[in-house]
């Protein structure tokens, strides 16, 4: 008998900007005047943010860095919103979110449970 292992398929984002490529891509988010509206992420979120500082443009936006590891030594964590997007199941999209080996049990939790 001839039997097959069966792998799954791994696919990595590849992250972009500039000149620099990795598989690993800034925590960065830039939010659009409104407060609501995700402009960009990662390497595009921070070229963006740059390019609207150039004509002091960037003063309604919001632009948040490095936010995964404000978490890190967060003991009093709650899950703030339960909203879903209209339209999207649950299925439609498979996010896999890393979560540094130095944070403590509560944050850890609190990034599994915002997913």
């Amino acid at each position: 008998m001839n039997t097959k292992e069966i792998r799954p398929k791994v696919f990595a984002k590849t992250w972009s900007g500039g000149q620099l490529t990795s598989l690993k891509g800034p925590t960065c988010v830039l939010i659009r005047p409104d407060g609501k509206t995700l402009e960009a992420f990662g390497y595009e979120a921070e070229t963006r943010y740059s390019e609207l500082s150039e004509d002091d443009q960037h003063k309604k936006w919001y632009y948040f860095r490095r936010f995964k590891m404000s978490l890190w030594k967060k003991d009093d964590l709650s899950k703030i919103s339960g909203s879903r997007v209209d339209g999207l199941k649950e299925d439609d999209i498979h996010w896999v979110l890393t979560v540094p080996a130095i944070w403590n049990d509560s944050a850890k939790q609190f990034m599994r449970l915002s997913c």
